[in-house]
């Protein structure tokens, strides 16, 4: 798996742009909007630069290791 991790003024969309690169390498794409950050739920808390995301990038990595235990992860 290669997860794009968006930053803070970018959506998983982003991520589309290494679509054409991954597939022929043969890795499946994951990506997502963490909390607060690009078209996400807002909760007030406003962006945590990495202090709460942590925990929305360890979810995705915890669904991606139960899901496809055998798989690489590479992040990005």
């Amino acid at each position: 798996w290669l997860v794009y991790i968006s930053g803070t003024t970018s959506t998983w969309r982003g991520a589309t742009r290494y679509f054409p690169m991954a597939q022929p390498l043969g890795f499946h794409l994951a990506s997502l909007d963490m909390s607060n950050h690009g078209i996400s739920g807002n909760n007030g808390k406003g962006v945590g630069f990495g202090c709460r995301e942590k925990a929305d990038v360890q979810a995705l990595m915890d669904f991606l290791a139960e899901t496809y235990p055998q798989a690489d992860m590479l992040l990005a």
